[in-house]
């Protein structure tokens, strides 16, 4: 609870309660002292004068003839001697343990005083006892003082008393006299503390009100407004503060950390000045990218035709050229015609490679979802990768689980990503193995996996694998062809088909692509682009030479007619048809 009333409190009430407190302790503790040592002087003045009572009514008693004129001779006594120090006070009275009955006034007044001397015979060195008691005119001190028998005493007294030894008690002295003045002394006494405490409290409080409004809370106001202002948004303002102690430095800080705040509101400025022409310039840079973007999809989808209507022409005037018999006798002649078969084949590829991935980019690439055959895709991918083996010492394995089911997915694009999966295994394996396998990995999942005994891929291979135009073999004297379009070409149509591809791979072990596709694919919707874009597949493998036909020369007028002849013969299919070679990536 304190300390909840503290946290809701402010400096200045704070400061004033807490130093309130210490003034109120200290002065409680200051004046305890004194308050203790007067009263307990007072007190003592008073059993001082008690025993200067004692020793006249002592000797008094030695002196009289009969200790039973002691009250009769005590008036005169006091005139011959010292005159008493409390003239209120009654007579001295001597009371004995064993008080004749014919001598009552020698007995105990009560039962305090019968008390009294059991405990002072019992306890030898107990000097003295009383007791302050109210009585029906006010307050009185009742003292006794004990008679203890020395060696003079045994001697006179000890006649009547055999058992008497030195140390004994004979009796006792009793004096009363009221203390209504002392009393009223301590409360005078206490009434003067209690004002000077209260007076310097007061006093105190007072001036340390003053002190800490001035020295303490003015300035933490003036902070606090400086403070206030630059929340509401005037860096402008500074603190003003001539205490010449913490408090003019804590304004000197202030005052740096504005003048630091208003100059990073102004480098801020400038930078949302400079964001703002970046963004600008970003926007316009990338409306540019967007429209050269649409051009060159529509440049792709122009030269289609145009690049493939001649390359067609080369490809089917090498099939002729390879069949005459001149390339036949002439081995040389035959690797030319071969070489450019090949790369216009090659040519060919990569032009479809390209144009895959601008459809695939304008969202123009189309699912046909059919019924398909595990076994069938598979086993035509392969038989489209044996020619690629030539002389390589490698053996083609295929594993396919008889418990594939048939699947409802885009026949053409699986065949697609199986093949060149198959054809890069192929292209980058020497010798060894190239192994496809195809089973399901549970009731909604087939899973595919092309493995080889190849070189094998590091991790930072890995992690680029899949993206465009990046080749393994990527060096100014490398060994394979290709575009570096194959594999995300995979990436993009296993994505497409609602799958997963992924490698493992380690240097020297070969690789591992895994490609998991649903059973029953889904059918995505997909908005139409700007412009068509068609593919042309390769052209049918090529046929063994023919010795039957002989060679004829070539005209003009041949090479118009073949070219026409050539692009009817290679119009393309379907292109999602199953029969369809797909790309692979050189």
């Amino acid at each position: 609870m304190p300390k909840r009333i503290l946290s809701h409190s402010t400096l200045e009430r704070k400061i004033r309660l807490i130093f309130g407190l210490m003034i109120l302790l200290v002065i409680v503790a200051s004046f305890f002292f004194p308050w203790y040592q007067m009263e307990s002087h007072i007190k003592e003045q008073d059993l001082r004068s008690a025993r200067e009572m004692v020793h006249p009514a002592f000797q008094a008693l030695h002196m009289a003839p009969r200790s039973s004129e002691l009250e009769e001779q005590w008036p005169a006594l006091a005139k011959v001697g010292p005159p008493p120090s409390r003239p209120d006070a009654e007579p001295p009275r001597v009371i004995l343990p064993d008080a004749p009955e014919d001598r009552p006034e020698r007995r105990p007044r009560d039962s305090r005083e019968r008390r009294w001397l059991a405990q002072l015979a019992a306890n030898p060195e107990m000097t003295d006892k009383h007791v302050r008691e109210r009585h029906e005119d006010g307050y009185y001190l009742r003292y006794a003082y004990p008679l203890r028998a020395r060696v003079k005493c045994v001697d006179c007294h000890g006649v009547g008393n055999p058992d008497l030894k030195s140390g004994d008690l004979m009796g006792a002295i009793v004096v009363s006299f009221p203390i209504e003045g002392t009393r009223t002394l301590i409360k005078w006494n206490r009434a003067i503390l209690i004002g000077a405490a209260l007076v310097t409290a007061v006093l105190s409080m007072v001036l340390f009100y003053a002190v800490v409004r001035l020295v303490i809370v003015q300035p933490v106001k003036h902070l606090k407004q400086v403070a206030d202002r630059v929340t509401d948004g005037d860096l402008d303002v500074r603190a003003d503060l001539q205490t010449g102690d913490e408090f003019e430095g804590l304004s000197r800080s202030f005052n740096r950390m504005l003048q630091r705040l208003e100059a990073s509101r102004e480098e801020l400025r400038r930078a949302n000045v400079s964001l703002d022409r970046k963004l600008e310039e970003l926007a316009r840079a990338n409306v540019s990218l967007f429209e050269m973007n649409q051009i060159k999809n529509k440049f792709l989808t122009t030269m289609s035709h145009e690049l493939r209507t001649p390359l067609n022409a080369i490809i089917g005037f090498a099939d002729l050229l390879e069949e005459h018999d001149a390339a036949r006798s002439d081995p040389r002649l035959g690797r030319y015609v071969e070489n450019i078969r090949n790369s216009g084949r090659l040519l060919l590829d990569i032009i479809n490679d390209l144009l895959d991935l601008a459809k695939i980019e304008a969202g123009r690439m189309e699912v046909k979802l059919d019924q398909v055959s595990p076994l069938d895709v598979a086993e035509t991918a392969m038989n489209m990768v044996r020619p690629m083996v030539g002389p390589k010492d490698l053996h083609l394995e295929l594993e396919v689980a008889d418990t594939c089911p048939i699947m409802t997915t885009d026949a053409g694009k699986l065949q697609q990503v199986l093949y060149n999966l198959l054809s890069n295994a192929v292209k980058f394996t020497p010798s060894g193995f190239v192994r496809l396998s195809a089973r399901p990995l549970d009731p909604e999942t087939m899973f595919f996996q092309v493995s080889d005994s190849g070189p094998g891929l590091s991790a930072e291979q890995q992690r680029l694998i899949f993206d465009r135009f990046n080749q393994v073999d990527s060096g100014h004297t490398r060994q394979y062809g290709g575009t570096g379009l194959g594999l995300s070409i995979v990436k993009e149509l296993v994505d497409l088909l609602g799958g997963d591809v992924t490698v493992q791979s380690e240097l020297g072990q070969g690789a591992t692509f895994n490609v998991a596709l649903p059973i029953i694919a889904r059918l995505q919707r997909e908005e139409p682009g700007d412009a068509p874009v068609t593919k042309v597949e390769t052209t049918t493998p090529p046929k063994e030479p023919s010795e039957e036909k002989a060679p004829e020369p070539v005209t003009p007028e041949d090479t118009v007619l073949a070219a026409d002849v050539e692009a009817d013969a290679l119009k393309p299919e379907d292109e999602n048809s199953p029969d369809a070679p797909p790309h692979a990536d050189g």
